[in-house]
């Protein structure tokens, strides 16, 4: 590797960065540029997690602010006049008697001032996902013409993401070396993020982004390429995991960012997904963002967004709530966390082992290397089991299937216990029906037309009840299908009809677009079945079932459907009883099987439906022996306090520093679940003590009111003749 410089100029001095695998291992991380590592990194940090926890509606004005090392201070003005539209450099951290002081918070505006200009009002936007005819005709608009192997010739391959490959390509004429993205249109998830994508790249040149160059559209191919500026020193996601960056490295990295973000929010764009893998490095000395497909247009009618999209380890508070409005300011929370990544190798909490391990499955599941295995998630109350399991699903996606359920509630008075886990069962599998047509005709005054439907618009014309001879109108973005009446041509059929006679429409018949059909088993057995009484009460039979697994392994032997295995998440799984736990050992080898996550929070204990047999988690030891068993652990005081800022920055509840450190005293002393459960009551008691602000004295006086479960059982125990048995 080439060595860093260590001064801090406007361009840093990067090193020789080739994409793959490094010589050096990755747990001895090389140290590049580092001068007294341990001072410069805590100080580094304290900027890092600042830049996090100073967290508010100033912090826009603040992030324009380059952060510099401390001997270059006096360079900071100049620095930042270099961009015309960047204000004097002021620090994020003030130096006070050679340590870093928390910034001094901006005097907040008069009312007056609030006045003067009403904030406007938020509607939320329900984006319409766009027809096969306005993508290819927005597209069209936005996209260079021509075809790109007449002007670029393709070379090797640089790497492949989930949206495309990444192929080095060169310019035939002027011999620009560039990078070429290829994208297969029909692999897109959402498409309608890569018209807007091209449109903001076409518009932002700077010199710390990855500067747009084309785009062409292979529509014989399905294929659209976006040509980019080639940066030869990687990513930067390369140095992080293979090197010790020094402090001054780090922040000379993160000023370059900063002037592509103070330029982005200009231009009010946000970017949405700042990470080590979208900074690009230069081996003289370039550091640009790039990758604009979560990127937003911010403006006069829509000044700020709820949608979630993003990284999971770098995104903000906001952005995962889906229920609080974000802008601009969330590019800094994921430039501090990308701070944090530069100094530790890794984002936050990633090598926890909990989620290290659910990360593992996660994998497994995509790969579809662990269909027919099951996870078990044990450990105490409140350790965060079934967190992990739905942010297992969040990260899996809408398209595999995710079915939970709690063990108590397979104890039903009308269906077999193995019926319901069965049905869970099949339901937790996802059938991928890829039937590309129903074939129908339609006739108009102008001619006849034979087309090829989705199969859910058939059954749309079995419920209208439609015939030969129909008049009908079906809706090209959603399928839907209208009855209008009987032809008139059909009049003379029958002397009384009850059917309203319309005339033959005129005009052409258009042909529009096919999708495909997911469902799960459980929707097949419910279709097959056609239950005349209550569904609630009827068991499908096994005969049924293994006429349908017939079917459907026909089907993906033809390679016209695709099963999917899902997750099947069954909490307090030591609420089934032995015969359920013999079902599952058996439901689990099978050869159409989901993933199976059990939860639990027992230690030892005796196995429902047995009277002398104790097992830990209360499962049996055999079908314990097939599951891998992730172990939660308690959070620590500062993850508590975290989790309580979120639930109290969701519920609108504004809590005091000492309230919070009290909560967190709480949570420790009983259970997690007990202090969120105090923040409502504790605001109540605050407003009717005329504050808007939860204090230790208001969770004190709550506390005293609702007792927790040790509590609880400890008057029990004392005061036991006083109650009934």
């Amino acid at each position: 590797m080439v060595a860093w410089s260590t001064p801090l100029k406007t361009t840093v001095s990067i090193p020789t960065v080739i994409p793959g695998p490094f010589n050096t291992p990755k747990n001895s991380r090389t140290t590049i540029g580092a001068t007294n590592r341990s001072q410069e990194t805590s100080k580094l940090s304290t900027v890092a997690y600042t830049l996090i926890s100073v967290y508010n509606d100033e912090l826009e004005r603040k992030m324009r602010l380059f952060i510099l090392n401390p001997k270059e201070e006096k360079n900071s003005t100049s620095a930042a006049s270099s961009h015309p539209k960047v204000k004097p450099a002021v620090h994020v951290n003030e130096r006070k008697n050679g340590a870093l002081t928390p910034p001094v918070p901006p005097p907040k505006p008069s009312a007056s001032d609030s006045n003067k200009q009403a904030a406007p009002l938020l509607r939320k936007r329900v984006r319409r996902k766009l027809t096969d005819e306005e993508f290819y005709s927005e597209l069209d608009s936005v996209i260079t013409p021509g075809n790109p192997r007449d002007v670029y010739s393709i070379e090797s391959e640089l790497g492949t993401g989930a949206s495309g490959t990444v192929r080095l390509g060169r310019n035939k004429r002027t011999g620009q070396i560039v990078a070429v993205k290829v994208m297969k249109l029909d692999k897109q998830p959402n498409r309608d993020l890569i018209v807007s994508e091209i449109a903001v790249m076409k518009r932002i040149q700077h010199e710390n982004i990855v500067n747009y160059l084309a785009s062409y559209l292979l529509r014989n191919e399905n294929q659209l390429w976006v040509v980019m500026e080639y940066l030869d020193g990687g990513a930067l996601t390369d140095v992080v995991t293979e090197t010790v960056m020094a402090p001054d490295v780090i922040a000379a990295v993160v000023r370059e960012c900063v002037k592509a973000l103070v330029f982005l929010h200009d231009q009010n764009i946000i970017h949405r997904d700042i990470k080590s893998d979208n900074v690009l490095l230069g081996k003289q000395g370039q550091v640009k963002v790039t990758d604009f497909g979560f990127c937003a247009q911010l403006g006069n009618r829509q000044s700020k967004r709820q949608t979630m999209v993003g990284t999971p380890y770098w995104m903000a508070p906001e952005v995962v709530s889906k229920t609080a409005n974000y802008g601009p300011k969330i590019d800094i929370w994921s430039l501090g966390i990308m701070i944090i990544e530069m100094l530790d190798g890794e984002p936050p909490y990633m090598n926890e082992p909990p989620l290290k391990a659910a990360g593992i499955v996660v994998e497994m599941i995509r790969s579809k290397k662990m269909a027919g295995r099951a996870v078990l998630m044990a450990g105490p109350p409140g350790t965060g089991k079934t967190a992990i399991a739905l942010a297992i699903a969040q990260d899996l996606g809408g398209k595999v299937p995710f079915c939970p359920m709690v063990g108590s509630e397979v104890y039903s008075s009308e269906i077999k216990k193995t019926e319901v886990l069965m049905e869970n069962f099949r339901r937790a599998i996802g059938f991928g029906k890829t039937i590309s047509h129903v074939i129908i005709s339609l006739r108009t005054a102008k001619g006849v037309k034979q087309l090829k439907l989705d199969p859910c618009i058939y059954e749309s014309l079995q419920k209208e009840h439609v015939e030969v001879g129909d008049v009908i109108y079906i809706e090209a973005n959603s399928g839907a299908v209208k009855r209008q009446g009987r032809c008139d041509v059909y009049t003379a059929e029958y002397d009384l009809e009850a059917d309203e006679y319309v005339p033959l429409p005129k005009g052409e018949v258009h042909k529009k677009k096919d999708v495909v059909q997911d469902v799960t088993l459980h929707d097949l057995d419910v279709a097959n079945a056609r239950p005349q009484g209550g569904q609630d009460i009827v068991s499908m039979m096994d005969k049924l079932r293994k006429e349908i697994n017939k079917v459907v392994n026909k089907y993906i032997d033809q390679g016209i459907a695709e099963l999917v295995p899902g997750v099947l998440f069954i909490d307090e799984v030591h609420m089934l009883d032995i015969e359920c736990f013999t079902y599952l050992h058996r439901a689990l080898e099978s050869t159409i099987a989901p993933i199976v996550i059990f939860a639990t929070n027992r230690g030892k204990c005796t196995i429902r439906g047995t009277e002398d047999i104790i097992s830990p988690h209360g499962i049996p030891l055999d079908l314990l022996d097939r599951v891998m068993i992730i172990r939660t652990l308690p959070y620590s005081c500062e993850e508590v306090i975290q989790i309580l800022r979120i639930r109290a920055q969701t519920e609108g509840i504004k809590v005091s520093e000492q309230a919070f450190t009290c909560l967190a005293t709480v949570a420790t002393d009983t259970t997690l679940r007990y202090a969120v459960q105090l923040l409502t009551p504790a605001c109540r008691l605050a407003q009717l003590s005329g504050r808007d602000e939860v204090e230790p004295s208001d969770i004190e006086e709550v506390r005293s009111l609702f007792l927790n479960a040790k509590q609880s059982a400890k008057i029990l125990t004392e005061h036991e003749n006083q109650f009934m048995r």
